[in-house]
């Protein structure tokens, strides 16, 4: 399979726009944002960083300096993107 690419242009692509936005209306109590750094890798590398001090994420805040643009949910009922998910899951089992 192939994946498109998450930046065209310097413009995030559809795709990963939707799958943001996707995310932020299923954990809607979360805040949902995005980095313009380096995605994954980027953040393998606080996680990593932060499990090796013994310490949270946000305690290494002061060493680095990110863009984070909030996600919007998507302009869907709730109730229907959760009843979503669920059929989805009990799929799954």
């Amino acid at each position: 399979m192939v994946y498109p690419p998450p930046i065209r242009n310097g413009i995030a692509s559809p795709e990963y726009r939707v799958y943001r936005s996707v995310i932020a209306g299923l954990f809607p109590r979360a805040s949902v944002s995005y980095g313009t750094l380096g995605g994954a890798p980027y953040g393998a590398a606080i996680l990593g960083a932060a499990a090796v001090e013994g310490v949270r994420p946000e305690a290494l805040a002061d060493r680095v300096r990110m863009t984070l643009e909030p996600v919007p949910p998507p302009a869907i009922d709730p109730a229907a993107l959760r009843a979503y998910a669920d059929a989805f899951l009990e799929r799954l089992h």
